[in-house]
């Protein structure tokens, strides 16, 4: 029923908020220190990755806007495109370009930071595991089982960065008249559902992100 649905969210919200902060303060805490300290690696060598993950990441899927623009409407209004051609077509013919790119920040803006956690803090959590071993020598591989679970956390901590971004560009594709940038979207998405309510869709985002 209606009231359930919006206790479950309530719950989940107040469950997802806490969990995605204290996670991150843990491992930027906890991990910094040894990982800096115990190997032959320094702080710029981190922030090359980051920037070149954030930078990699947002340009990527930004040339795949259109893409993501005909697969939204799809989605939202299914029947009206026969597929990608035809919704590229009919969308440029009745919105042009613009209507081809909206969502092209947020997309921009989510994938910057979840690129950057996901490259930055592979390398990242994996040399700090490395680090943790007895017989670690500097320059020494981590083991498959360390690169696997360093990939698997760095995917969950860049993939909850980029869910509120992901809600921002489905809005402002699904209903253009919603808001008039990113953060005004985001400000009224917040407004209607909380700050916990931007997080309703990391489960099936990261099954979807982590295996790959």
């Amino acid at each position: 029923c209606p009231k359930l649905a919006t206790l479950l969210h309530a719950e989940q919200r107040k469950l997802l908020i806490p969990i995605f902060f204290a996670s991150h303060r843990r491992i930027s805490s906890s991990l910094l220190p040894e990982v800096i300290m115990n190997t032959d690696k320094g702080v710029s060598h981190y922030a090359k990755l980051f920037a070149a993950g954030g930078t990699c990441a947002s340009l990527s899927h930004a040339a795949t806007v259109p893409i993501d623009v005909v697969k939204t409407k799809m989605q939202v209004t299914p029947g009206v495109y026969k597929g990608l051609g035809d919704g590229v077509k009919k969308i440029y013919a009745s919105a042009g370009m613009k209507g081809l790119l909206q969502g092209f920040m947020p997309t921009m803006y989510g994938y910057a930071s979840q690129g950057a956690l996901k490259y930055g803090m592979y390398e990242f959590i994996k040399d700090s595991m490395n680090a943790k071993d007895p017989n670690y020598v500097p320059g020494s591989k981590p083991s498959i089982s360390q690169m696997v679970f360093a990939g698997a956390l760095a995917e969950c901590l860049g993939s909850s960065t980029l869910v509120p971004f992901e809600a921002a560009r489905i809005r402002m594709v699904s209903d253009p008249a919603f808001g008039t940038g990113t953060f005004n979207v985001l400000s009224k998405l917040i407004g209607q559902q909380g700050l916990g309510g931007m997080f309703i869709g990391f489960p099936p985002l990261l099954a979807k992100q982590g295996p790959y």
